[in-house]
């Protein structure tokens, strides 16, 4: 048994065996002791103990201070501790078997996957290291925030681990205890907040689950001028849609303790989980090393996506979203468990001249089995045969049916002249950008693919998609004619390829915003989403035209089918504007300033989103927000009136139109006469 006790976790304390307290000489003194104490048994250098406390002093003055502190905490502590601190030449240790740290024990028990032992971790953590101390020198300053930061962390994960336990288990009250503790630590951690949520769900308490995530919202706005993630805004909409959520990031409800029962949670249903298997698809790497064709295997590899998409018999999660996390060098099994795919598709291109080897594998996620590889040398004008290769091979390995290997694969024409492909590859990519320029070289790129190969389907189909980006983000000089434009190239694409699923989500916007032909939107929508289940965006299109035809519940169907399908959807912006216009119709202002404000916070130049905001801060009563949103719409986008608002958003039900328009005027927008 140790003869001497330190404590400090918390507000520091050394203790003797009896528990005594043993009053501490001097400030400098206790940082000694724990510094040496979060060594572990390390030893210390005299000359780095020296920079730490007495960085300001020369050399000789610092060295007989480092010499004056350890002789007085020995002599502090006496026999039974003379062996506490052990002077080693030019080396210094705390002797751990004479001095017992709480700081120790607590990381042994956080190592631990015992429950109980997890409990005592959580109990020994009273507070931050060194909880009110502080001393001038700037570099104990520092490695005394590192170390409180480093140990509130495990400090948290250990609550976090307790917290889904007791969820497990059936233990919701100690569950709430211990995710409160969570926020007790750092009230502004998301995770924290959502553990509450699916807490309260999992308990049946459906209304506290969602005033937890208002609380979470209105905290992050209020102190950080944020708004929640979309991990959290997934996790809400879970909750509200069915009453039950999935697990965080994919993992599973873990007990802890081998064999222990954990209650059933209730079966899951809707959108957010699909009874098919999940396809993930990584960004193919680009090996070449040139910068200028990394566009080429960023192309192949949401060419892959689409084709796997198409088939219709398995989700695909989108490029985006993989490319988002394999940036963040994470580990594909590790990403597929996170979006729950069962099955990752990776690659590589390299690119020759007009060779081209493609690599690719098809990875069983749970096992890391690798279930089959192939590699191919071809030229450009075979891109399309490999891909229809690969997306039978995966086939074949995902779906019971076998023998429907002969199914009618989707139509694709390969490029008659590969500059043509590879200007619409690069066409698409830049087009992604969503900025006004890129936009334009896109265009650019795309009417010259069409002019040297006129039969491209997708090139006609993209070339559509970006004279809509054009029109409906107010770049274009003249919107009728850019919407005209759209629908033309979406006509051409589809006297194509009939199957050209972007075409149909094209088509079905202009029939509203050239026609006001409600009926024929939905019914392309349905199409394009039929053609290709997995697309984000044929599923955006389609809340598109749901809202504008006075349907905002189906709308925001397909809007969370984006958010459980592809989480980092490159055209998120607007995808949470869209939930905002959706909530602002069906008069829940709350929910939709926070989808409005999330999604000023990642464009803030997306002036349609603060006619969405103004309106619903309107509703609410919170008039001066309202008119800092408006006047920053107007800032955006100079000229907007009534007239433009009404020419800009084709309500089928006058009562929507009114909502927005009213909510704006309450915001400061001049009346104006409807035009007959």
């Amino acid at each position: 048994m140790s003869a001497l006790t330190l404590t400090l976790l918390g507000e520091p304390q050394l203790a003797d065996a009896d528990g005594a307290d043993i009053p501490v000489p001097s400030r400098k003194s206790l940082a000694l002791l724990a510094y040496l104490a979060a060594s572990r048994g390390q030893s210390a250098s005299r000359e780095k103990l020296m920079g730490l406390l007495w960085g300001d002093r020369f050399d000789q003055q610092a060295r007989q201070s480092l010499r004056q502190t350890l002789y007085s905490l020995r002599k502090l502590l006496g026999p039974p501790g003379e062996d506490a601190i052990g002077v080693a030449g030019d080396n210094v240790a705390l002797n751990t078997a004479a001095i017992c740290t709480d700081l120790a024990e607590f990381e042994r028990l956080a190592a631990s996957s015992e429950p109980d032992q997890l409990l005592a971790a959580a109990r020994l953590y009273r507070g931050p290291l060194l909880a009110g101390f502080s001393i001038r020198d700037v570099a104990f300053t520092e490695w005394l925030e590192a170390e409180r930061t480093r140990l509130q962390d495990v400090a948290a994960a250990v609550l976090y681990r307790l917290g889904k336990h007791y969820k497990a288990t059936g233990r919701y009250e100690e569950a709430l205890a211990i995710a409160r503790r969570l926020l007790d630590i750092n009230p502004l951690r998301e995770k924290s907040h959502r553990l509450i949520m699916r807490i309260q769900a999992k308990s049946g308490d459906r209304s506290q689950a969602l005033m937890q995530y208002q609380r979470c919202a209105e905290l992050l706005h209020k102190e950080l001028g944020v708004e929640p993630d979309f991990i959290t805004i997934r996790t809400y909409e879970e909750i509200k849609a069915s009453g039950v959520t999935s697990e965080e990031e994919g993992e599973e409800e873990d007990t802890l303790v081998p064999g222990a029962k954990a209650v059933a949670a209730p079966m899951r249903r809707g959108f957010f989980a699909p009874d098919r298997p999940v396809v993930l698809v990584m960004p193919f790497a680009n090996l070449g090393g040139d910068a200028e064709q990394a566009y080429f295997a960023q192309g192949i590899t949401y060419d892959i996506t689409s084709g796997l998409a198409c088939w219709r018999w398995f989700p695909v999660i989108g490029a985006s979203s993989s490319l988002n996390f394999a940036n963040a060098g994470a580990d594909v099994t590790d990403i597929a468990r996170q979006v729950e795919a069962r099955y990752a598709v990776t690659g590589s291109v390299r690119r020759t001249g007009d060779q081209v080897r493609i690599s690719v594998s098809l990875i069983d996620a749970p096992t890391r089995h690798n279930l089959w590889a192939g590699r191919y040398d071809a030229t450009l004008a075979e891109l399309f045969a490999v891909q229809d290769e690969i997306t039978e091979k995966i086939v074949s390995s995902i779906e019971p049916e076998v023998h429907r290997a002969e199914h009618e694969r989707s139509l694709r024409k390969p490029p008659l002249d590969m500059t043509a492909w590879d200007r619409v590859m690069r066409g698409n990519w830049l087009k992604w950008e969503l900025t006004r320029a890129n936009n334009k070289e896109a265009t650019r790129l795309l009417e010259e693919a069409v002019a040297l190969d006129p039969h491209l389907s997708t090139g006609w189909s993209s070339l559509a998609h970006c004279h809509w980006i054009d029109g409906v983000m107010g770049w274009s000089d003249d919107l009728v004619h850019s919407f005209r434009e759209s629908e033309r190239g979406a006509r051409m694409a589809l006297s194509l390829d009939e199957s050209d699923w972007i075409a149909h989500t094209i088509l079905g916007l202009c029939d509203i915003w050239n026609r006001r032909d409600y009926e024929s939107a939905i019914e392309r929508q349905k199409r394009a989403v039929a053609l290709n289940p997995s697309s984000s965006i044929a599923h955006h299109s389609a809340a598109c035209v749901y809202e504008f035809s006075g349907l905002p519940e189906q709308g925001l169907t397909h809007l969370r089918t984006v958010l459980r399908l592809d989480p980092r959807y490159a055209n998120n912006a607007s995808l949470l504007a869209d939930m905002a216009l959706s909530y602002l119709q069906l008069g829940q202002f709350e929910d939709s300033v926070t989808y409005a404000r999330k999604a000023v916070s990642i464009r803030p130049d997306y002036s349609r989103v603060y006619h969405r905001l103004a309106a619903s801060l309107a509703h609410l009563g919170h008039i001066e927000e309202a008119r800092e949103a408006l006047a920053r719409a107007k800032l955006l986008e100079p000229g907007l009136s009534e007239r433009i608002v009404r020419a800009t958003y084709p309500f089928r039900n006058p009562d929507h139109l009114e909502l927005l328009l009213s909510g704006l005027r309450l915001a400061g927008l001049e009346a104006e006469e409807a035009v007959a």
